[in-house]
């Protein structure tokens, strides 16, 4: 995943640049990049959830949702975890035609 391999060379860069600093901002650099590692984690698990073929299951079996349905539903899910909003616009399925 391309957020996974950017968050975790931010991680890196943070260590690379600590070990030029003075020791009180080598380590604030190395704090920021545990975090950095932690949001690449989050990424990762949070991706995958989604993903689980039950949740599929899940949301078409038992709460009814169609095969377009859960598609969306996935790209709100995605939306809403990875706050998006403000990267790209958010997508949406065509409108069904008008019943006559």
């Amino acid at each position: 995943m391309p957020e996974t391999k950017t968050y975790r060379q931010y991680a890196a860069d943070c260590r690379r640049l600590a070990k030029t600093m003075n020791q009180k901002d080598g380590a604030i650099l190395l704090k920021m990049a545990e975090a950095w590692d932690m949001r690449a984690d989050d990424v990762e698990k949070t991706f995958w959830v989604a993903l689980d073929w039950g949740n599929y299951r899940l949301l078409t079996d038992y709460a009814g949702l169609s095969a377009d349905a859960y598609q969306q539903w996935i790209l709100d899910y995605y939306f809403r975890m990875f706050d998006l909003g403000e990267v790209m616009p958010r997508p949406r399925p065509p409108a069904p035609p008008p019943c006559d």
